[in-house]
């Protein structure tokens, strides 16, 4: 693969050539109540070529034929002659790496075999079948993957990488005449099988909050002092701020990059709000993002300033 991508990297014209490739095995099994809705095991090949011509600008070409990798090298050089830029495009200067990050998992999911996972997914639905007769329906999943990713540029990177992920999830749906109230509880990160082993809490939690879920009371609508829970805290910078800071839609959104304006106040001073890549053990947790640049620590927002 790496003399195949290298070699694709020198016959292009651009200023600046990047070959992004990702190969992924997946697995799903999911019930819905007391039927199995789907057991698929999928393998999924593709990659995009990203070219830069100072003076004009950026052409893309995606693929999932390896076989024809130098032509869609050119082809993202012909979209990025016709792009037309104000100025000409600088990049800013980024250390040259070469890496080779192999996946770490305790029980390797890939040696499990489908009747075990089956089995497994199949075990956290019975609980939540059997919790009550108020449970009307219920949902179990369980998702596994790894993808290898390669990642090579003109400037002389190459970065190979295994990402593994795991995933199991239940809810109930619970019912008492027209009440009807869900719950939902789930558990993911980069690791292997033994992360989704002995959750039946998990279920047993998801069924326990839907039916405590019946007796209680509806908010009355209003302005009150709130304490988040942690999780849900994180939810909600996720949706309410993450997102607003994805520097394309600002760059495309007038009224976001009005709003989103350094040394602005969002806050209060213990107001603290950033993104890491490198904190050990979360989904996003990976040494170098897709443009081949190492991840660290960004303050989005330092004690209550953008």
């Amino acid at each position: 693969m790496r003399n195949k991508i290298q070699e694709a990297l020198k016959l292009s014209k651009a200023d600046y050539t990047e070959i992004r490739i990702e190969e992924k095995e997946s697995t799903r099994i999911s019930y819905r109540g007391k039927d199995l809705e789907n057991a698929n095991a999928i393998i999924d090949k593709g990659g995009v070529v990203r070219c830069l011509i100072r003076k004009h600008g950026w052409g893309v070409a995606t693929f999932n034929n390896l076989d024809d990798l130098k032509n869609k090298v050119d082809q993202a050089y012909q979209c990025a002659l016709v792009a037309q830029s104000d100025k000409p495009i600088a990049l800013g200067s980024i250390e040259v790496f070469e890496e080779n990050i192999q996946a770490e998992m305790k029980q390797d999911f890939r040696d499990v075999s489908m009747s075990a996972k089956k089995a497994l997914v199949e075990n956290y639905n019975n609980i939540l079948l059997s919790s009550s007769n108020k449970i009307i329906d219920t949902s179990a999943v369980y998702v596994d993957s790894i993808s290898h990713i390669y990642f090579a540029n003109s400037e002389g990177t190459y970065i190979e990488e295994e990402r593994p992920s795991v995933i199991a999830a239940t809810s109930a749906i619970a019912r008492e005449g027209d009440n009807v109230q869900q719950s939902h509880e789930s558990i993911a990160g980069p690791f292997g099988f033994e992360f989704v082993q002995g959750r039946e809490e998990m279920a047993r939690k998801a069924a326990r909050q839907a039916l405590d879920l019946l007796n209680t009371k509806s908010v009355v609508g209003g302005q009150y002092p709130v304490v988040i829970d942690q999780m849900l805290a994180g939810v909600f910078v996720h949706e309410a701020f993450g997102h607003l800071s994805e520097s394309d839609f600002v760059y495309e959104n007038p009224k976001a990059m009005e709003m989103m304006v350094l040394g602005r106040r969002f806050g209060k001073d213990i107001l603290n709000v950033f993104d890491d890549g490198t904190i050990l053990g979360q989904r996003g947790t990976h040494r170098f993002d897709d443009e081949g640049t190492p991840t660290h620590h960004n303050d989005l927002i330092k004690d209550g300033i953008l």
